[in-house]
């Protein structure tokens, strides 16, 4: 397995649970396709992202889906980039629980790590790189948020 982004932080406390974790959520199918500048659709695969809690934001984004939705969002500037991290949409996570669960976990910590797949670069607005990914788990020293949709696949699959 291939730590591929580096954030500026590194995480000791990643082991093989984490990156085992990381290959069962890829098995079979990507988790997330995008469509490239020739419009070629391109899988996307979950991966472990670290990052300094600072200049971490926690907040609530607005999606149109049927309805009107919250989702929880994890927004990470390293050096000149931001990450913006979100379960997809269609995971129906609620947004004020989940940001209560996930500033438990972050409090006290000087980094975190996540697994997500890249979905799409954002317009920039003065940054030098924004990006999108779609998010599995959180992960500190005090523990793991999973999202629901990641424990289902994992539950059918006995893990």
């Amino acid at each position: 397995m291939v730590f591929s982004i580096t954030t500026g932080w590194s995480a000791s406390f990643l082991s093989e649970k984490d990156f085992n974790l990381q290959e069962e959520s890829n098995h079979q199918s990507p988790p997330v396709s995008y469509f490239d500048e020739e419009g070629t659709l391109v899988p996307s695969y979950n991966e472990w992202l670290c990052f300094s809690i600072e200049g971490l934001t926690l907040t609530c984004s607005e999606h149109e889906m049927d309805e009107l939705i919250k989702i929880p969002v994890l927004v990470s500037y390293a050096g000149k980039n931001a990450f913006e991290i979100e379960p997809s949409p269609t995971d129906g996570v609620d947004c004020g629980q989940t940001l209560e669960i996930w500033k438990n976990l972050l409090e006290g910590e000087q980094g975190f790590c996540v697994l997500a797949a890249y979905l799409q670069d954002l317009p920039s607005g003065g940054l030098k790189k924004r990006s999108l990914w779609i998010l599995e788990a959180l992960k500190t020293e005090q523990g793991y948020w999973l999202n629901p949709s990641l424990s289902g696949r994992l539950a059918t699959k006995g893990i």
